[in-house]
């Protein structure tokens, strides 16, 4: 709890600039304080928490849903698609909805239908009307996914600081959260309606405590003030804003989701079977994984203010390019354990970097952009795992597994030496001072002096020529 509370915190690094900048910004009606900023922040943290929380609840339950209803492999794989089925749609339309309505608004609403909503799979009685249920929650789901990350880029865009990677962090705790609360019901004989009941409830108390925090101390913005964020803090010198979403920025995107699917579905079994490890092992590696996504996530907020994100990205890639490809080329199981929790650690930032990229890429569209990514990555993150297994299928596991961990980390090494993929780091970095130009520092331009040194500066230059 202390580190968590200690990873809320803002940095207090540039704090007078950011209010100052703040104030000239019609973004938000008044400059919050340090510690309005930190409610906030702590008030999305649980959003996130929660968003993470819901689905990780209902996954290890699946076998017992799936018994009690006695629907065949095929009939379950068909309920399973409605999650996608009802968030691909509610995170287009979700995009759409947040051009009138305040983000902080519809954040609210999600926040409270997704956890309410998944007591009702205790009670459905076929594939009719699971997969209903299914829908709604990958509904709930994919319009909370969008309308929390389009409030958190917006604030990270106001407040000048980095914050996503810590309440990305937040998303991966909830996952570990709802794992654990699945294993200690099925430990305590709990019914899945009980199980999912309590779920529910702590989880909706949770919103609750974090939308009342939230709601009333939430800057708020619209379409043309986000403009002046953009007119305030304008992009390098031949560089535009774009409301297109660049190649690289989605490939930093899905290749953090597909790194993240492979080790999740398959690294349990390459251990297990391929590498004849012992099965508490090969069932806590990917614990360790999402341990290492979550510390990473968290701290690298930290990190972005001191590197950029290109230099994270590129680093990254390479690490994840020799560690795990090298160790399960020897077969060696505590090196495939070790390299799996540093390529967690090194996965985790992939997706709060790419989003933070996209935002400020489209400043005026966040909604757009965090849909479009987040539904590039949904889509990697499901259909990734499937092509490994059909790949394998016709070579080996170990094998399809080293090439795909290649391949990904050689396309995040392109990404990350593009154009489009390390400006954003700093320029979301405060100011030193008032004085100093909020122009991003990435392009090494020298700020634009204040108009009373441009006027007295001509009124010397008329004198001297004797014209003044």
């Amino acid at each position: 709890m202390c580190l968590t509370l200690l990873l809320l915190c803002p940095s207090g690094s540039g704090s007078p600039a950011i209010n100052r900048a703040a104030q000239g910004s019609p973004v938000s009606s008044s400059s919050p304080s340090l510690s309005s900023r930190s409610s906030v922040l702590a008030g999305l943290w649980l959003i996130f928490f929660i968003n993470g929380a819901v689905l990780s609840s209902w996954a290890p339950r699946i076998p017992l849903v799936k018994e009690r209803l006695g629907l065949l492999d095929s009939e379950f794989g068909i309920a399973l698609l409605g999650i996608a089925l009802g968030a691909v749609p509610a995170m287009l339309v979700t995009a759409r909805i947040l051009r009138r309505v305040r983000d902080t608004a519809l954040c609210a609403i999600t926040t409270i239908a997704f956890p309410a909503a998944l007591p009702a799979i205790s009670i459905t009685t076929g594939l009719e009307s699971l997969t209903t249920v299914l829908i709604i929650l990958g509904a709930a789901s994919g319009g909370l996914d969008v309308a929390m990350n389009a409030l958190a880029t917006r604030l990270q865009a106001l407040w000048r600081f980095p914050v996503l990677g810590r309440l990305h962090g937040a998303y991966s705790l909830g996952v570990l959260c709802g794992t654990a609360s699945a294993v200690v019901a099925t430990r305590l004989n709990l019914s899945v309606s009980a199980h999912f009941t309590a779920v529910s409830t702590i989880l909706l108390i949770a919103a609750i405590a974090a939308l009342t925090v939230l709601l009333p101390r939430a800057p708020h913005a619209s379409a043309p003030a986000m403009s002046a964020v953009d007119d305030a803090d304008p992009p390098p010198r031949g560089r535009t804003v774009s409301h297109r979403l660049p190649i690289s920025i989605g490939v930093i995107a899905i290749g953090g989701f597909l790194l993240e699917g492979l080790i999740t579905d398959w690294s349990a079994l390459l251990l297990r079977r391929d590498l004849n490890a012992d099965p508490t092992i090969a069932a806590s590696v990917l614990s360790l994984f999402s341990i290492a996504m979550f510390l990473s996530r968290s701290l690298s907020d930290a990190v972005l203010r001191r590197t950029g994100a290109r230099k994270i990205v590129l680093i990254a890639a390479v690490v994840i390019a020799t560690s795990a490809p090298l160790a399960i080329t020897m077969a060696s199981v505590p090196l495939v354990v070790v390299s799996l929790t540093i390529t967690g650690r090194c996965v985790g930032p992939m997706f709060p970097l790419a989003l933070a990229q996209a935002g400020q890429n489209a400043p005026n569209d966040l909604a757009g952009v965090s849909a479009r990514l987040s539904i590039i990555g949904y889509a990697a993150y499901i259909a990734g795992p499937p092509a490994i297994g059909f790949a394998a299928e016709n070579s080996t596991l170990p094998l399809t597994f080293t090439v795909a961990l290649l391949a990904t980390a050689t396309l995040l090494i392109i990404a990350s030496l593009s154009g489009h993929s390390g400006s954003s780091a700093t320029a979301t970095r405060p100011a030193a001072s008032a004085g100093r130009s909020q122009q991003p520092l990435t392009g090494r331009r020298r700020p634009a002096p204040p108009p009373w040194r441009c006027r007295t500066q001509a009124r010397t230059v008329r004198r001297r020529a004797g014209t003044g």
